[in-house]
């Protein structure tokens, strides 16, 4: 028999506490109680912010005197999370909602803002502890908290024992690459990869305590900008100019240190996890767009949860829709966008990618973008390399759409039935569709040495080949976060490496075989499934990348206001739609920066014109 929930009164803001009571024993079964509350009273309770898992509710507890079932997930942290003689109240949303009943959750999903600003904290569970956690948690206790702690301790010791001690010293630059090795098992924590955990954590008025296994610590002091640029400007000049480190060491370590701190950089460039509260104060004032690019990298189970659980940071939006979980994901996509459209205009087209819109949905218009996660690398790149210099000031115009001369002019606008996209753009040209990469890097390697080999074929008499593998490299490179420049000879000598691995070779066996062309093979796995197109025009040409499905003749535009092309489809389907020409969106695309003021000139002669998208 499944458990019995009472009622809520939604009128009085109600929810439910857990109340998990104490044990003297660790090992006894959690013993656990709910109680209503209304918010308007202001209860006092801490709040659970943690990943669910994918995994079946296994885990058996007893609550109000009777069997209930949870995940893994939710039983660990109640058990860490029980006291030895004071009960603890809390808030779990797993428990604490009735999963089952969508009106309920559909009242409990607008609280859910009010619930993690008014708890008294909100605890963070990270997952299990590692040695590598426990050394960066002490590393921060010791330098950047200034905390004598039992942990902190360690560094103490080995701060005096290298005064005296070759050994010492050593050991020392070990434990500071092991804590760097703690701290990205930090950032790496599929906490960070969830939806619902964004706003949680980021809605609190205090900094949530995050917890590892037994340890407590806050991640901010741990992966604020400081701790992070302490970290590594601590130990990198010390090891070369420590002349008491022995000299057959130095260079073991230097190699230790510089991998270590190598994937540390890495990992820090993931602003979306090491960054997330640094600039609450700013995050909270911004547009609505902001927190959607900082979430495109995180999963949930429900797709509807992709836009309900920004909620909580993104009130208006809540206003305007309230959650119902009875609509369809599609109806709420719909609704999301056209709202959005309101708010940040162009900008739209850099939240999510469009690729392959209708191959899921033939329903919904195509410019209703897929919020459903995916596409990660590209839409990063999207959003970091514009195609051209800004030129609309030259134009007249300021960057919200109004002339200086006090006309209007909307970038976008929606018919008053939802169904068309009014989309003001400069027509670039048209594009040829050359190839879809392969999602093996060998394969990938092989078709990008082919179009190297076949420039001539499609470019044009007006540029030479020099300047079209140039731009071929720099739009592959575009496509790469944060990669560096390599002439033409060097690329095509890495791609031959890979395309020469072989099919027999295991992805384990290229790491280990190829390790030099390491990142190369990574920048080839990544472009897999993605499609390599031209845009021309009577006097240019251009390579683009899009995850979009391509096709010959279709339109490259640029947006008006937004400087990073789309591809529009001249769509011939429609019926009854009078004279007027109808588009569909097929993709965003990216396209190198090396003709970007040539494609800048080439635009400032096209007039801006609107695009009925359907």
């Amino acid at each position: 028999m499944s458990f019995q929930y009472h009622k809520l009164d939604p009128n009085q803001r109600q929810i439910r506490l857990l109340f998990i009571h104490p044990s003297r024993n660790k090992r006894n079964p959690i013993q656990c109680s709910l109680h209503a509350v209304s918010l308007n009273d202001s209860p006092k309770f801490e709040a659970l912010s943690y990943v669910w898992g994918t995994e079946e509710a296994t885990e058996q507890i007893v609550l109000d005197g009777k069997e209930f079932y949870v995940k893994p997930s939710v039983a660990k942290a109640l058990y860490l999370l029980r006291r030895t003689f004071r009960r603890r109240d809390v808030w779990v949303d797993a428990i604490c909602i009735n999963q089952c009943d969508i009106d309920e959750k559909n009242t409990q999903v607008p609280l859910m803002a009010t619930i993690y600003t008014s708890a008294a904290r909100v605890v963070a569970m990270l997952g299990d502890a590692t040695p590598e956690i426990e050394l960066a948690v002490a590393w921060t206790e010791r330098y950047m908290e200034k905390r004598l702690t039992k942990r902190a301790l360690h560094w103490w010791r080995l701060d005096v024992a290298r005064a005296f001690s070759d050994r010492a010293r050593v050991n020392r630059v070990h434990a500071e690459c092991e804590t760097l090795q703690g701290m990205i098992q930090i950032m790496t924590r599929p906490y960070w990869f969830r939806m619902w955990t964004y706003q949680e954590y980021l809605l609190p008025m205090n900094t949530p305590l995050a917890v590892c296994g037994s340890l407590t610590f806050k991640v901010s002091a741990m992966l604020a900008d400081p701790a992070k640029d302490s970290i590594m400007k601590r130990m990198d000049p010390r090891i070369s100019c420590d002349n008491y480190i022995p000299c057959d060491e130095v260079t073991s370590l230097k190699w230790i240190w510089d991998a270590a701190s190598e994937a540390f950089s890495e990992v820090c460039t993931y602003e979306e996890v090491s960054s997330i509260r640094q600039n609450r104060g700013f995050e909270k004032k911004e547009a609505p767009g902001h927190h959607f690019r900082r979430t495109y990298h995180r999963k949930c189970q429900n797709p509807k949860d992709r836009i309900y659980a920004l909620y909580g940071v993104i009130p208006d939006l809540q206003k305007a829709f309230p959650p119902n979980y009875n609509k369809t994901y599609e109806q709420i996509a719909l609704e999301t966008t056209i709202w959005m459209l309101g708010q940040e205009d162009c900008l739209i087209f850099t939240l999510v990618p469009f690729a392959a819109h209708n191959a899921w949905n033939t329903q919904l218009p195509s410019w209703v973008p897929d919020y459903r996660q995916g596409h990660a690398q590209f839409i990063t790149s999207y959003r970091k390399f514009p195609l051209i210099d800004p030129v609309q000031q030259l134009r007249g115009y300021t960057k919200f759409g109004t002339s200086l001369n006090g006309s209007e002019h909307m970038t976008v606008k929606v018919s008053d039935n939802g169904s068309i996209l009014h989309l003001r753009a400069q027509r670039f040209g048209k594009c040829k569709a050359v190839l879809q990469f392969s999602t093996d890097p060998r394969t990938a390697a092989s078709q990008l040495i082919w179009v190297f080999k076949n420039l001539k074929q499609w470019w044009s008499d007006l540029c030479d080949r020099r300047i079209m593998e140039e731009h071929l490299i720099s739009t592959w490179l575009a496509f790469q976060v944060n990669s560096q420049h390599q002439n033409v000879n060097t690329i095509r000598s890495f791609l031959r490496k890979i395309a020469k691995l072989g099919p027999s070779v295991t992805e384990e066996e290229v790491w280990e075989r190829e390790g030099a062309t390491k990142s190369y093979i990574e920048h080839v796995q990544n472009l897999g499934g993605h499609r390599l197109f031209l845009a021309y025009n009577s006097s240019l040409y251009l390579f683009g990348i899009t995850p979009g499905a391509v096709e010959d003749e279709d339109i490259f535009t640029i947006p008006f206001q937004l400087n990073r092309p789309l591809i529009l489809r001249p769509d011939d389907t429609v019926v009854s739609k009078g004279d007027e020409l109808y588009y569909k969106v097929v993709g965003q695309a990216l396209a190198g920066p090396s003709l970007r003021k040539s494609v800048s000139a080439a635009l400032e002669h096209k007039s801006v014109e609107e695009f009925l998208v359907i």
